[in-house]
């Protein structure tokens, strides 16, 4: 096929199992900053697929993050390298890209994937995919990523569900769920989380991992980024601002941040929230909302996307304080005074 795709071919999950039989050197990737669900619906792909005798690597843009390490305590999650892993990319059978469905947000990793003659296919939740991969499996009802992994490994062997599987998938719920409280925690994500603990987790040491391990830099950069937090749009609204100064002086990688956002949910009164992230060469927009403000349509606007009330954008050749003005201005016009 062409480096990128002509159009979008959405297909369901027979038609992914499918791709997946008829292949057996597998490269599994996901997008910049992987958070919980990128990187559990990642390893627990992976680690199911080699049960069944495929050859699996994982290979990211960027880092795992502190509070995920203990995911990787065999190094299954390499960090993309041009001079080691593109001869990988060009040489593998299938390429699966998880809990993304727009190439760019695979970022280093992303031409390579573009040119490698391996199938392609993404399995992700998220709105407004665009073409670059032959098939899109794609679930926007679904509560994360890691929720349709785990249909995906019920359907081809259920008996194959282990405990490091489930503490994978585990991880990419309770995150994307937000220890289940979001709107799509549905009784069908419970069902899943009681089969997942009957393999043995313990949900308990999984939430300190994930939630209780940062270091007294990173929480000390949050306490920062909270008491500069300014409410707009007459209290509907706040900005959080999170600069390379910031980053640099609490030693601090990008990836511990993730998370940041959902604190300008907590004041009341507040309907959405932007957390604006400097970066080396753009700057970063996550956007989050209550229920009836749906945020992805802000995200839009700056040609971003995600689901309706979590969504994010990036923006090139413009400051900190141009972004957050235009964050500003674009929340206060949809938001009804």
């Amino acid at each position: 096929m062409s480096e990128v795709a002509a159009e979008i071919q959405l297909v369901g999950i027979e038609e992914i199992i499918d791709y997946i039989q008829r292949h057996e050197n597998i490269l599994i990737t996901t997008h910049t900053n992987p958070d919980g669900d990128a990187l559990g619906s990642q390893g627990a792909l992976a680690l199911f697929l080699r049960r069944i005798g495929k050859k699996v690597r994982c290979v990211n843009t960027s880092d795992v993050p502190s509070n995920l390490a203990f995911l990787n305590d065999e190094g299954m999650f390499e960090t993309y390298d041009e001079a080691q892993h593109d001869d990988l990319v060009a040489s593998v059978d299938l390429i699966i890209v998880d809990d993304v469905n727009v190439s760019h947000r695979l970022e280093r990793i992303e031409q390579a994937v573009l040119r490698s003659p391996a199938a392609k296919i993404v399995i992700d939740h998220h709105q407004q995919p665009q073409p670059f991969a032959d098939a899109y499996y794609i679930e926007e009802d679904a509560s994360s990523t890691g929720e349709m992994i785990f249909d995906i490994i019920d359907r081809m062997d259920s008996g194959a569900l282990d405990k490091a599987i489930a503490t994978n998938l585990y991880v990419a719920i309770v995150t994307d769920t937000g220890s289940f409280r979001f709107e799509r925690t549905t009784a069908k994500v419970h069902d899943i989380a009681a089969k997942l603990l009957s393999t043995g987790i313990f949900p308990q040491e999984i939430h300190e991992q994930v939630y209780d391990s940062f270091g007294i830099n990173r929480t000390k950069l949050l306490g920062e980024v909270l008491s500069n937090m300014e409410p707009v749009c007459g209290g509907k609204a706040t900005i959080l601002t999170l600069t390379q100064e910031m980053l640099e002086r609490y030693e601090t990688p990008t990836s511990d941040t993730d998370g940041f956002v959902n604190y300008g949910l907590s004041v009341d009164g507040v309907i959405a929230t932007a957390l604006v992230s400097e970066r080396e060469d753009s700057v970063k927009i996550s956007f989050r909302s209550r229920k009836g403000f749906k945020v992805h349509e802000v995200a839009q606007k700056f040609g971003g996307g995600g689901h309706l009330f979590a969504a994010g954008a990036k923006i090139e050749g413009k400051s900190v304080e141009e972004v957050r003005a235009m964050v500003t201005e674009a929340f206060c016009d949809q938001i009804t005074p």
